[in-house]
């Protein structure tokens, strides 16, 4: 219960630097529906990898620039979690794939200021939350927010290799 709350409270953060207030509910499409057309594979660096149920929090979620929205889990032993892959696909709209739209959604996560990481071909954004690294990047109209535990021993690895899988 308390990822959907999380989750909840991130697509709210996102539809909330989209333009603020009334403007989100009053420009903003229908509402956002569980993304069915992501694949990942069933383990990422040993961690398996299980899409939690979002329906329910997505249910209650007003209209807003989000089309559609998944949460993973990445479990290690003891069914543990490691880390969390958030996905928000953005309605198409020219603003949405805008360099200030992508900025002001990056000032609301994280405890210090994004540093940007070139990984291959994409732009990575990279900062900190309490006892976690995140990593957040941008794929056309799709947004991603990658949160992994401190004490996770290969967070660049499952860094690379979620980016590798999410942007092919």
């Amino acid at each position: 219960m308390k990822r959907l709350v999380a989750f909840a409270l991130i697509l709210a953060a996102v539809a909330g630097a989209c333009g603020g207030g009334e403007d989100v509910v009053t420009k903003a499409g229908g509402p956002v529906e569980p993304l069915d057309d992501i694949q990942l594979p069933p383990q990422i660096v040993g961690l398996n990898v299980a899409e939690e149920k979002v329906t329910e929090a997505l249910e209650s979620f007003r209209p807003s620039y989000v089309a559609g929205a998944a949460l993973y889990s990445f479990r290690g032993d003891k069914d543990l979690v490691q880390a969390t892959l958030q996905i928000a696909r953005f309605r198409d709209e020219p603003r949405n794939k805008s360099n200030d739209f992508r900025q002001s959604i990056l000032t609301q996560f994280g405890s210090t200021r994004p540093k940007q990481t070139r990984m291959g071909e994409t732009i990575v954004y990279r900062t900190t939350q309490t006892k976690q690294t995140v990593a957040i990047w941008f794929d056309d109209l799709d947004w991603y927010l990658l949160s992994i535990r401190d004490e996770f021993d290969r967070p660049r690895t499952l860094m690379r290799e979620t980016l590798e899988i999410t942007t092919k």
